[in-house]
């Protein structure tokens, strides 16, 4: 996870145009009374914003401006900075599925919920203002003035500028591979590729081609996470249509699918305990009901980072109940484990339960700071894991690692699959990145177009001999 990188939801990225045509949008907002015109906004005012929590009727939440930045979050762009209130947003904080969720002040439209600070302590949301996205449906997806131009950086000083503070991001879904000593009906070769849940069932799944390895763009995603909003036990049908129709298309590929159920701040979502252990339950019901034999569950996404989980006995302390809640229900038929950031090995009770192991290899990083790679701190944390009380010989699999390097020699992949652990290409789409750049963030290219992309498969393809 690289820091101060913002994590955007919502599929508007360049804007560009003259400013003529950029005057007449600001005209018609203020002839319009439906719209409220960004340059009247200010710190301190107060609106309403709108999204559905649970079931299908949109709720209200509160929402105050802290600013508006200009040329933020890409040229001839503007971001409203705003923070959000109320009973839900305290237990959701800003989640993927926010995203479009449009925002009124005096019951004029301001814009739509874009982008998120995922670990801030404070729900703060980003707004995409009205006039910019009509400005995008004005110019349309073919026009030459909508060419995204170099991309300017925006200094820490001005992000400093207002109240809120940018704090790290993390995608809704990391990229995952496959398990060989687990599941010998794949496909050897195979590479599973992530995908953010909170996409529409239909817009993000590509074409399947038999017989294709997932070099080729048209390979289907393959990793999902879906973080259901969740108040009780049942998980909504839009989910459960959408995960149906992954589960399948990796069955018919040999693939595997690494379903994670819990995730940081949406776990509050849940009401209680019970209802953890009810969606865990419902969860194994629904995979056996299908006879989904290609697919591993994830209790939890790092259930070791501090206050992200808001029942404990999702935690690192009491993680391992849930496991054994899952293996007892499918009755050995399904694998289960979670996954963990650490560098030491796992609590004995967790490495004594878990079917296979998920270490996540973020926050393994040289001297210099999170974004230098350490590819001997990978292979001294396979060895810790491997080390620790209770472990039995389960497979390593890392299903997340935010660290490339694929020109060197020595690199967190190569040390990965040196130790004898799988690895996960945890490819995101960075602040002022390119549409072409990130599998993992929606909008999704699939092709593999950006340098990052034909660094993994370089490598994958000479590692594989395919």
């Amino acid at each position: 996870m690289k820091r101060f990188v913002l994590s955007l939801a919502i599929t508007i990225t360049f804007l560009s145009g003259s400013s003529a045509n950029a005057q007449k949008i600001v005209e018609r907002a203020a002839a319009d009374p439906r719209l409220f015109a960004l340059e009247d906004l200010r710190p301190g005012m107060k609106g309403v914003a709108r999204t559905v929590f649970a079931g299908s009727e949109p709720q209200e939440f509160g929402v105050e401006i802290l600013g508006v930045l200009p040329g933020f979050p890409g040229p001839h762009q503007s971001g409203i900075i705003a923070r959000l209130s109320g009973n839900n947003v305290e237990k959701t904080s800003v989640f993927a599925g926010m995203s479009g969720s449009p925002v009124y002040i005096d019951g004029r439209l301001v814009g739509a919920i874009a982008f998120s600070f995922p670990f801030s302590k404070e729900p703060i949301a980003g707004i995409t203002p009205i006039q910019e996205m009509i400005d995008i449906f004005e110019k349309g997806s073919g026009s030459e003035t909508q060419k995204a131009k170099e991309p300017r950086p925006v200094s820490f000083a001005q992000l400093a500028g207002t109240e809120w503070k940018p704090m790290l991001p993390k995608p809704a879904c990391p990229a995952t591979t496959t398990l060989d000593r687990i599941c010998p009906r794949r496909r050897p070769g195979f590479k599973l590729l992530g995908w953010n849940g909170s996409a529409r069932p239909d817009s993000h799944l590509p074409s399947v081609v038999p017989g294709r390895r997932p070099v080729e763009p048209t390979d289907p995603t393959c990793c999902l996470r879906p973080c259901p909003e969740l108040t009780g036990a049942k998980s909504k049908p839009a989910w459960t249509a959408r995960l149906e129709k992954v589960v399948a298309a990796c069955d018919r590929l040999g693939m595997v699918v690494i379903l994670g159920l819990f995730y940081g701040k949406q776990s509050g979502t849940l009401k209680d305990e019970g209802a953890v252990k009810a969606a865990v339950t419902n969860t194994v019901d629904w995979l056996l009901e299908r006879g989904a034999t290609n697919a591993l569950i994830e209790i939890g996404n790092e259930v070791d980072l501090e206050n992200a989980f808001a029942h404990p006995i999702i935690t690192t302390a009491r993680c391992h109940e849930l496991i054994e809640l899952a293996k007892k229900r499918s009755q050995g038929r399904l694998l289960v484990s979670t996954s963990l950031i650490m560098r030491d090995a796992p609590p004995p009770a967790i490495l004594a339960s878990a079917d296979f192991l998920l270490p996540h290899g973020n926050r393994i990083h040289g001297p210099n700071g999170a974004t230098q790679p350490s590819p001997h701190g990978i292979r001294l944390q396979v060895i810790n894991w491997r080390s620790g009380k209770g472990y039995r010989g389960q497979p390593i699999v890392y299903n997340e690692d935010d660290h490339f390097e694929f020109d060197k020699s020595d690199n967190h992949f190569v040390a990965a699959v040196e130790s004898g652990a799988s690895w996960g290409f945890f490819d995101y789409r960075m602040s002022r990145e390119r549409f072409e750049d990130g599998f993992q963030s929606l909008p999704v290219d699939w092709t593999i177009s950006s340098v990052r992309k034909r660094g993994f498969f370089g490598l994958l393809k000479e590692i594989t001999g395919a």
